[in-house]
């Protein structure tokens, strides 16, 4: 069983999360083909969702407009990442001609709900390319600002080629998981 689908809560078929206009769910094999044919960095997926299915703080998820939809995206996170009580986006993703519509958006919120919902995270982290202004207005939409220089940065959670984006949980209390 995949990490991320062995600790959450089945919230529908399979452990699918249901947004407004998207649902998540564990990526499968078949998954694979057809994100790969729009998604730049697809060529990695293969190893990626291996590491996923045995590694307990990892998750790739497939993002769909309905239950059984082809996969329209693409999320992937770590728990604890950078350190306890965070959740790191390492990618999240949408085939070309649905970008700007916020569905990615909608993805990001829905794993932050579930992972606040089941106390596994207050914290969010993000890595984006300084050079990607698309990218870095992406995240701060979504309430996320660069770390500042006078900040503590955690090993592994960036490099000079990435920035890195936070956000703390505007909810005071973690509910029981």
């Amino acid at each position: 069983m995949r990490g991320c689908q062995s600790r959450q809560r089945a919230k529908g078929a399979d452990g699918e999360r249901t947004g407004h206009r998207v649902v998540l769910r564990p990526l499968s094999e078949e998954d694979l083909r057809v994100v790969a044919s729009w998604y730049e960095k697809g060529r990695d997926l293969p190893r990626r969702l291996e590491e996923a299915k045995v590694e307990p703080t990892a998750c790739l998820l497939a993002v769909s407009l309905g239950e059984g939809d082809r996969p329209i995206g693409v999320v992937e996170y770590r728990v604890g990442v950078p350190e306890d009580g965070w959740l790191g986006f390492r990618s999240v993703a949408v085939e070309p001609g649905l970008r700007g519509l916020g569905l990615d958006s909608e993805a990001v919120r829905l794993v932050e709900d579930d992972a606040l919902g089941r106390g596994l995270a207050r914290r969010f982290w993000a890595g984006v390319h300084p050079d990607n202004g698309l990218g870095v207005y992406f995240w701060l939409r979504l309430g996320y600002r660069p770390v500042r220089a006078d900040e503590a940065t955690w090993p592994g959670s960036s490099t000079q080629d990435a920035m890195s984006m936070i956000r703390m949980s505007e909810r005071p209390k973690l509910r029981d998981g």
